[in-house]
């Protein structure tokens, strides 16, 4: 027997597109795929949202508001910045479906625009000039994110076990191998926290 059409909104679109990107990557999410993940038509599923663009858009957003990175109420702005960040990172590592949406849009989500913009009036509300708060936010963001690229890197490439005295002698890469107890270690937050401070200290208010 025909399955019955179900009753469609927005929000249960989204939610089955972000288990299908969480289930089986990125590529396997379009309209026509995920219609036929809810048992309805193509055409049920534009009157809802317009492309695959919406879809990654409305996914992040999701995600957003269930991890809101800026609020919390540090006194000092870089502190503030610092808590934004790592909270910016758990959250992409327990939603690792974030990276390739992420990497795959063409244009900010309005959410993270407006994620952006509170940190960079926190920024400049604590007096750095707009350069200098541009550059701060320029220096965390990078730092942030590239710390969760590093981890993923990490997953794939470097081996789960350090090898045997005899197996590094033979090595063509000794130096990793001798290094492998150290660098397969996931960074704590601790080390995240106290890392991105210390960069942070370069960054005093000026004029602007």
């Amino acid at each position: 027997m025909p399955q019955k059409p179900r009753r469609l909104s927005r929000d249960i679109v989204i939610k089955e597109a972000r288990s299908l990107v969480q289930h089986e990557g990125i590529e396997a999410l379009s309209i026509r795929r995920l219609a036929a993940a809810l048992h309805v038509t193509p055409m049920a599923i534009y009157r809802h949202v317009e492309d695959k663009q919406e879809l990654m858009e409305g996914i992040l957003a999701q995600i957003i508001l269930e991890n809101d990175v800026t609020f919390h109420n540090e006194a000092n702005w870089k502190d503030w910045l610092v808590e934004c960040c790592l909270l910016m990172r758990r959250s992409i590592s327990q939603h690792p479906e974030i990276v390739p949406i992420l990497a795959a849009m063409d244009r900010m989500s309005p959410l993270e625009l407006q994620t952006f913009d509170t940190i960079l009036e926190k920024l400049l509300s604590a007096g750095l000039s707009f350069k200098r708060a541009s550059s701060a936010f320029h220096v965390a963001i990078s730092f942030t994110f590239g710390s969760i690229a590093l981890e993923q890197f990490k997953l794939r490439v470097l081996p789960s076990a350090p090898k045997t005295k005899t197996q590094r002698e033979s090595s063509a890469y000794p130096h990793i191998d001798d290094c492998i107890p150290y660098l397969a270690k996931p960074i704590t937050d601790n080390e995240f926290r106290r890392s991105l401070s210390r960069i942070m200290e370069s960054f005093e208010p000026s004029e602007r």
